[in-house]
This record gives structure tokens, C-alpha cells and sequence, in this order.
């Protein structure tokens, strides 16, 4: 999502069978930038609730300077997962976009 400071994002995933899983949210990388282009580090939360409301896992921090932001689901029933992505701040010349993966067992479409 594009220039979405401070508004969570709200991502729908449907989970058929009761099953582990990795939830990763991957930014623009750091190496497709110039040295001297960046001046600091984009960050925010990421939250992850059942369809219910009931929480999963809440504010885990996410930062565009490591390799990955990818938690572990474990031994989670089928549900369809709400992950909501809320970013605090964009670096001045960073690319404000990012993409969420779902890696498990099973395909899964996120809406």
C-alpha cells in the first residue's frame, strides 16, 4: 500500500486446515538503493487476529533495514486470519511500498 503512514492496512487470510505458517513482509530492498540515498529506516507493526477478533499475535515491529520480517504461526486452527499492517514512518527517500507473503502448507489467496 502506497503512502499509508500511520493507517493500518487490513489483509485477509483464509487458512483451510490446522496448520503452521509464516507470515513475512518484505520492502523495497536496501541494496536497490545508492549509498547516500538513504537518510534513515522506514518502520511499523504488524498485528494478526482471528476472524473472531481474538488476537494472534500483536505488534510485532517491522523495519526495511533487516533481510526479512517474518513471524511463525504455529499450530493454528482453520480461520480465516485478519493481518493488519501499519507503518509509522516512510524514509524521506525510501519507495513506501511493501508486500505481504504467506508461506504454509496449503495455498492461500490474500484479499
Amino acid at each position: 500500500m502506497l503512502n499509508d503512514v500511520g493507517a493500518p492496512n487490513y489483509y485477509y487470510v483464509p487458512i483451510s486446515a490446522l496448520s503452521s505458517f509464516y507470515v513475512i513482509v518484505d520492502f523495497y530492498p536496501l541494496r536497490m538503493y545508492p549509498l547516500t540515498c538513504r537518510q534513515g529506516v522506514s518502520n511499523g507493526i504488524v498485528n494478526m487476529f482471528h476472524s473472531n477478533g481474538s488476537t494472534v499475535f500483536l505488534l510485532n515491529a517491522l523495519a526495511d533495514n533487516v533481510l526479512s520480517n517474518s513471524f511463525l504461526v504455529n499450530n493454528t486452527p482453520a480461520d480465516t486470519y485478519v493481518v493488519s499492517v501499519q507503518m509509522s514512518n516512510w524514509d524521506t527517500n525510501a519507495i513506501p511500498d511493501y508486500t505481504l507473503r504467506i508461506y504454509g502448507p496449503a495455498s492461500s489467496t490474500i484479499t
